[in-house]
Formats: structure tokens, C-alpha cells, sequence
């Protein structure tokens, strides 16, 4: 594996369907595309799936959102990996809904406890900030516990199926982009 994706969620009781979990189910949706199959590993409290060809190996650790670090750094000593060979996805309130940006490791986790606990773990990981918007006004954590909406997780699933995802994920350095909106 030269490349290992992880996507940051929550595993249960939290609904699967919130926003907070859009890097996760962004992830699944790639992997069901590709035809992966995913398998528990106990050692690091996650599932994995890895793509040979590709030389891409994903992770969804199944701790919690913000106590996740702990789980790529194990997957990362069992393959061999260093932070630059690792690309974070995770939902991002500083970004508008359909809108991402992929940054190097040496960038702020902008008050992203989820982040800051994988960069203390894992070390300076590059980033797939997936844009969720801010909410208007309410309590943050409520927004990102909400439901994602339809609209934003279709489009990330078409970018999954079309091969856009993978043409975001081969970018390097700081790159920004939009997806548009689902026909």
C-alpha cells in the first residue's frame, strides 16, 4: 500500500447520516465503487479495505470522531506508512456545501478536534476538507450531528462513481475546488 485514505466519523450510537460522518460515507461510496471488500482489524478498531492496483488502502476507524487519532496511527505502523502517505477526508465548516480543498500537512486544524487528534497521533497528514457550510446561527455541534442533506451526499457519491474523487485525491499542496451540483 503506498497511500492509505482514512474517513473520519462516528461510529454508533451517533446517526449514521450526519454531516459529521460525510468523509466516511464519502470513503464507502469510493470503495463500493471500486468493488472493495472490507474487513475488521481488532488491532486497530476499524475496518479496511485496499485497493492493490491502485496501491490505495482505506481505513474507517471506529472510535469516535475526535478520538480517532489513536487508530490511523496504529494502521499507519502495521503498513509501514509516514504522514505524507496518508490523506485525511473530513467534513469542514469553514467550507460551503459542495466546495473541498485538499492541504499539506503543515496547515491549522481550524478548532477540528477530530483533525487535531489524528495530527497529534499520526503526525502531519494531508487533508480532504469536505465542505458542510456553517450553520446559521445554533449550536455547531447540533449542525454537525444533523443530518447530511441529500443533495451533498449524492454529488460526492457521483464523484465517487464518475473518478473525480480520485483525480482530487492524486492532487498535491493546497488545491480548492467545487463540485457541481448533481444533474
Amino acid at each position: 500500500m503506498r497511500q492509505l485514505m482514512v474517513g473520519l466519523g462516528n461510529p454508533w450510537p451517533s446517526p449514521k447520516m450526519a454531516r459529521h460522518n460525510l468523509g466516511t460515507m464519502v470513503l464507502e461510496a469510493l470503495a463500493k465503487q471500486l468493488d472493495l471488500e472490507w474487513s475488521w482489524w481488532w488491532s486497530c478498531w476499524g475496518w479496511i479495505a485496499e485497493e492493490e492496483e491502485l496501491g490505495f488502502g482505506f481505513f474507517l476507524p471506529r472510535s469516535f470522531y475526535n478520538t480517532s487519532g489513536w487508530a490511523v496511527q496504529r494502521v499507519m505502523e502495521l503498513h509501514g506508512l509516514e504522514a505524507h502517505q496518508v490523506l485525511l477526508l473530513h467534513d469542514d465548516l469553514d467550507l460551503p456545501p459542495l466546495c473541498w480543498s485538499v492541504l499539506g500537512g503543515n496547515h491549522s486544524d481550524a478548532g477540528n478536534r477530530g483533525v487535531r487528534g489524528v495530527r497529534r497521533a499520526a503526525g502531519n497528514v494531508r487533508r480532504l476538507r469536505l465542505g458542510i457550510g456553517r450553520p446559521d446561527g445554533g449550536d455547531v455541534g447540533s449542525y454537525v450531528l444533523g443530518k447530511v442533506e441529500d443533495e451533498l451526499l449524492e454529488r460526492w457519491q457521483v464523484a465517487a462513481q464518475s473518478g473525480e474523487l480520485l483525480k482530487i485525491f492524486g492532487t498535491e499542496g493546497y488545491t480548492r475546488g467545487r463540485l457541481e451540483a448533481a444533474s
